[in-house]
């Protein structure tokens, strides 16, 4: 038979996943690197001067309902979108750069 719902085998939390399986340093930078993930977002929408805020608003939206299911559900391996989230927001920062330095390719703008 199921478990009731308030019995699991893993912590439903992967800062406490991370922490209890490969110390609190490693929690802790898995906490700075999230938290470097919402304030580049943040940068990039409050710069008037930037021209993807499209796409950081999408990426904010898929940051904030990733740590949700991050702090919720699964373990490490079950939340790869949310490492993958985790990138996206300096993905953006460097293909903006890029844009700066060689705004025309072959006649078209990157993104």
């Amino acid at each position: 038979t199921p478990a009731p719902w308030f019995l699991y085998n893993w912590p439903h939390n992967v800062v406490l996943e991370i922490s209890s399986e490969m110390g609190l340093v490693n929690a802790l930078i898995a906490c700075l690197l999230i938290f470097a993930a919402f304030k580049e977002t943040a940068r990039q929408l409050l710069d008037k001067a930037f021209e993807h805020k499209n796409l950081s608003r999408t990426v904010l939206g898929l940051l904030i309902l990733g740590f949700i299911t991050f702090m919720n559900t699964g373990d490490i391996n079950d939340n790869r979108s949310m490492w993958l989230y985790m990138t996206l927001p300096f993905v953006i920062r460097v293909f903006s750069k890029s844009n700066d330095r060689n705004p025309n390719v072959e006649g078209k703008r990157f993104l």
